[in-house]
């Protein structure tokens, strides 16, 4: 008797493009100092944290590092800028963007992020749109980073760094503009989906940034953003989904790219609901399968016990032998029924199945109940008068 799991979770995506947002014209920025990695150091994400620990005197300076590195050895992926499918997650993004030399925001954000967490630097990776001159970007969502250095955050965007995108062109204009700005600053042209990453006391709402009516956000109690985000860190995976879904909510959704944002938000939570469900049972369907093993054992174990007593217990056995053989029966019944008891499959011929061995643990429990007893008086009788005890039994 055995139940074979045919059930799967799969994770579905909605297509959210992240092109490659058409920047404010860059404007001239002082001259910036940094330590240049050298080629020879940028094999892996690693390397370069390492590197980046032993050569820099502080934070900043290694994220300056990390910053002009990719800028300027990074080029935007044009080709796979509407390709949702592209980066499995942050990880793979990070690995393609530094192995091909080239990625969307999201290969740029990812392998920023990797280097600067291994270097040993606090960054977030964050999503949002964008915003220029007050008027919603027609690209498509944008992902950047934010860091945190002396008990501070600023945002950087290595993508706008690198450069910007004309008639499905890159072309390369490395610039500091968007190293380290800070939120109050950043979030005029960069609009995060969370409010949470605003990184504001008064963040704005989402209608508010589109009407421009940014002096309402100060007549509203303060968001203790740190708080927010310490807490939301202890959160596992599902909970995080939720948390950020009601706080998007709360803010209003007020364009197209919060609306497929949040849709894509209730999908991943509704999906990964139903995965922990999948797992749930189908772990259930593999303690069935073992305990299921375990009473087949159990039956075979009897039968040789049933065929031990028809022949007179011989060959002999010891009392304490015997004692120990009906006994771990027994045992191993309860540890049967311990493993089946509170088994609830959703599958109806499934959970039949639980149900029928469930029954026959009913059945040969008082068999071994009974061969107990029979043991106890076996081992109580004198051994000149123990073959008068004897019948002929029945197997299972």
């Amino acid at each position: 008797m055995r139940v074979i799991a045919m059930i799967t979770g799969v994770l579905l995506t909605v297509a959210v493009a992240q092109g490659q947002t058409t920047k404010p014209k860059a404007v001239a920025n002082p001259v910036t100092t940094y330590n240049t990695i050298p080629d020879t150091e940028v094999l892996s994400t690693t390397a370069i944290a390492d590197w980046l620990k032993n050569n820099s005197k502080n934070q900043t300076e290694s994220l300056k590092s990390i910053y002009a590195w990719i800028g300027k050895n990074i080029a935007y992926d044009t080709r796979n800028t509407y390709d949702p499918q592209y980066y499995k997650d942050t990880t793979d993004a990070a690995s393609k963007t530094l192995r091909t030399r080239q990625g969307i925001c999201y290969g740029y954000a990812s392998l920023f992020i990797e280097i600067a967490r291994k270097a040993g630097i606090s960054a977030i990776f964050v999503t949002g749109y964008t915003v220029n001159g007050g008027q919603l970007s027609a690209d498509g969502s944008h992902a950047w980073v934010a860091v945190k250095t002396d008990n501070k955050w600023s945002l950087i965007d290595p993508t706008w760094a690198a450069g910007g995108v004309s008639g499905n062109k890159f072309y390369p204009s490395f610039t500091w503009k968007y190293f380290m700005v800070a939120p109050a600053v950043f979030v005029k042209t960069h609009v995060p989906y969370d409010p949470m990453y605003q990184f504001l006391d008064h963040p704005f709402r989402h209608d508010e940034i589109k009407e421009n009516k940014l002096t309402v956000a100060a007549t509203r109690p303060v968001f203790a953003y740190e708080d927010s985000i310490a807490m939301w860190q202890k959160l596992d995976s599902n909970a995080q989904v939720v948390s950020a879904v009601e706080r998007i909510r709360r803010f209003g959704v007020s364009n197209v790219y919060l609306s497929t944002e949040l849709s894509y938000l209730l999908q991943k939570l509704e999906v990964t609901r139903h995965n922990e469900k999948v797992e749930s049972q189908n772990a259930l369907i593999d303690r069935y399968n073992a305990a299921n093993s375990k009473y087949n054992l159990l039956v075979s174990n009897f039968n040789d016990y049933v065929n031990f007593r028809n022949k007179q217990f011989t060959p002999a056995k010891s009392d304490q032998e015997i004692r120990d053989w009906v006994d771990g029966m027994a045992g191993d019944l309860e540890k049967i029924y311990a493993m089946i008891k509170d088994i609830q499959l959703e599958e109806r011929r499934q959970q039949e199945q639980v149900n029928d061995t469930k029954q026959l643990l009913d059945k040969i429990k008082p068999r071994i109940e009974e061969e107990q007893a029979f043991v106890t008086k076996y081992l109580k009788t004198g051994k000149m008068f123990r073959k008068s005890l004897f019948y002929k039994f029945r197997w299972m």
